[in-house]
């Protein structure tokens, strides 16, 4: 995985599909994740919908899981944040 300077988040993927958005910087507010380029869905895995706006708060996370892919099938991981 590719590590960029300057991200407000970090990516962990913890099991056969779930997928877990940790806020490594101070009020973050995550618009949208894309996972394989629209080929793989994110279903929330708390009552918050990904598809609306998360705000996380430093060392804060948002957990969901992709029900139509596994992790051996996850290639690309775009988060959309402001």
């Amino acid at each position: 995985m590719l590590l960029k300077k300057n991200l407000k988040y970090r990516i962990k993927l913890l099991d056969i599909s779930i997928i877990n958005i940790q806020a490594i910087d101070d009020n973050v507010i995550v618009n949208n994740v894309v996972i394989n380029r629209g080929n793989c869905s994110l279903s929330s895995g708390k009552k918050k919908d990904i598809r609306g706006t998360v705000k996380l708060k430093f060392g804060k996370s948002y957990t969901g899981y992709s029900p139509n892919c596994k992790v051996s099938d996850i290639k690309e991981i775009k988060v959309y944040y402001c």
